[in-house]
């Protein structure tokens, strides 16, 4: 149990791991062990959670193309960016976790 903690502390930290990814194993692992929250002091989803993520990167998440996730944000159809950079919007990986659970509620 303690290996499984362990990678998911040491991926946490690695700036090429996927955060989301990183969070469902961490979610994966809590499901598998009722009653133990992994994560007690929360640092693993406040780490992740402050990643940013351009269109890019969004895209990749959502499974669609930069092109349909840029048309989106202009339809406003995507949450309000964290921020605004030169080279366009970026969100924090907790806001769009946030929106996600958000239109999961809205459809079931």
């Amino acid at each position: 149990m303690s290996d499984q903690l362990t990678a998911i502390a040491q991926a946490s930290h690695d700036p090429d791991a996927d955060p989301f990814e990183v969070l469902a194993r961490l979610e994966h692992f809590a499901a598998e062990h009722p009653g133990l929250d992994p994560d007690t002091n929360g640092n693993i989803r406040r780490r992740l959670g402050h990643r940013m993520l351009g269109t890019a990167e969004l895209a990749a998440h959502l499974g669609i193309s930069r092109e349909l996730t840029s048309q989106w944000f202009r339809r406003a159809k995507l949450p309000e960016p964290d921020q605004r950079l030169a080279m366009g919007p970026v969100w924090r990986v907790e806001t769009i976790l946030a929106w996600e659970r958000a239109r999961r509620a809205a459809t079931h």
